[in-house]
């Protein structure tokens, strides 16, 4: 398997002199191979150093220590404002970047019509490129891009840029040009999109790597570390949460056994709150929402102090993997307080079906259990 990025010990350090910051470690000692085929996702918070990372690797700025070996043609998607030049039109920055990478006089002219023609741009073609918007940027770099046609792609929350409609255009293009690179790097705060795209997975945290393996096992890690810290109290002018425990064990339960959540919080004023509890993959796909739902329901003004509320999530409902419980408090009307991630809990396999097939790798989260009968005939022997 042949290399295509190899990143040793990459350091990039800011120098300021506003506010007496004075340094900022942007990246600090990252290292990883990129090999032929990978996919790399690349997640981490804001400030985590992914962009610094992609900048990096594509040339545009040079790391404070460490090396980077670039085995393959790379295209940053992700640095799409730095590449264009501002006081250039549109055509003019197409031409530029088409010269710039060997196409002939008599190639330029037919690929220029096509970048005008993917890109939508139509007058502003011809406008300086200073006086685009941030979409429109993209929809030339884009276009460029699909003309110059890399080995390796680095991507930067490109599927959040441009209109609805650019958007899913460049999506399709993407989704049938991924097969012909060598290699690609997606940095995004969608973990959905990881997961369709990538088959590994490098997670940063304060510009350090804190895992490299598979998408499943680092979107875990993310999760976690974007959730609030167990000491941390959550609170406004409403209402203060205090906290959220399991009642009978810590955080892993069998497919068999229910689920039952404690919550306690405090209400600062006399308010009328529901609590839906909501639960979720590691990718953020909401599974169900867990409301109080009886007949004829009618909410009370509580009183001002600390309440404790018991939720049951019954057994037989989801499959072995990790979950997340997100809760929203409100008044019918409007949020009043809001907790992505506040917890989390595993369910794994009942002990007699570890080693049963349904098990390896299950890749659905909802694993409801059916009643079933069996009825035999022999009307076929008569």
């Amino acid at each position: 398997m042949s290399v295509l990025i190899n990143c040793q010990n990459l350091s990039k350090t800011y120098f300021s002199n506003q506010n007496s910051v004075g340094e900022i470690k942007a990246l600090s000692n990252v290292s990883f191979q990129l090999n032929e085929g990978d996919r790399l996702g690349l997640v981490g918070l804001n400030g985590s150093g992914k962009s610094t990372l992609l900048k990096i690797l594509s040339g545009i700025v040079k790391p404070s220590s460490g090396k980077v070996a670039l085995y393959r043609k790379v295209q940053n998607l992700s640095g799409f404002d730095s590449l264009l030049q501002p006081d250039l039109t549109g055509r003019e920055n197409a031409v530029f970047h088409l010269k710039l990478n060997g196409f002939k006089n008599s190639e330029i002219l037919p690929n220029i019509n096509e970048i005008l023609d993917f890109s939508e741009l139509g007058t502003f073609f011809e406008l300086p490129v200073k006086s685009y918007s941030s979409g429109m940027l993209l929809r030339l770099s884009f276009s460029i891009f699909k003309i110059l046609k890399p080995e390796i792609l680095l991507l930067d929350e490109v599927f959040s840029a441009g209109d609805m409609r650019f958007q899913k255009k460049a999506e399709v293009f993407l989704k049938e040009h991924f097969n012909k690179l060598s290699g690609l790097i997606l940095a995004s705060h969608q973990l959905s999109e990881i997961a369709e795209y990538c088959n590994k997975c490098l997670v940063l945290n304060k510009g350090e790597v804190e895992f490299l393996g598979s998408v499943e096992e680092a979107v875990n890690i993310y999760v976690s570390l974007n959730k609030p810290k167990s000491e941390e109290i959550v609170e406004n002018e409403a209402m203060r949460f205090l906290s959220i425990d399991f009642v009978s064990k810590i955080d892993t339960f069998y497919y068999s056994e229910n689920i039952e959540l404690e919550i306690k919080y405090e209400l600062k004023q006399l308010l009328v709150v529901d609590v839906v509890l909501y639960i979720s993959t590691s990718f953020s796909n909401v599974l169900t929402d867990c409301e109080i739902y009886r007949e004829n329901f009618t909410p009370q003004a509580m009183v001002v102090g600390t309440i404790s509320k018991l939720i049951n999530i019954p057994n037989y409902l989801l499959n072995k993997g990790t979950y997340y419980v997100s809760l929203a408090f409100g008044d019918g009307q409007k949020d009043i307080l809001y907790l992505k991630h506040i917890a989390s809990f595993n369910i794994i396999p009942d002990r007699w079906e570890e080693k049963r097939l349904w098990n390896n790798n299950p890749t659905y989260p909802i694993r409801q259990r059916v009643e079933w009968q069996t009825r035999f005939s022999n009307e076929h022997l008569k």
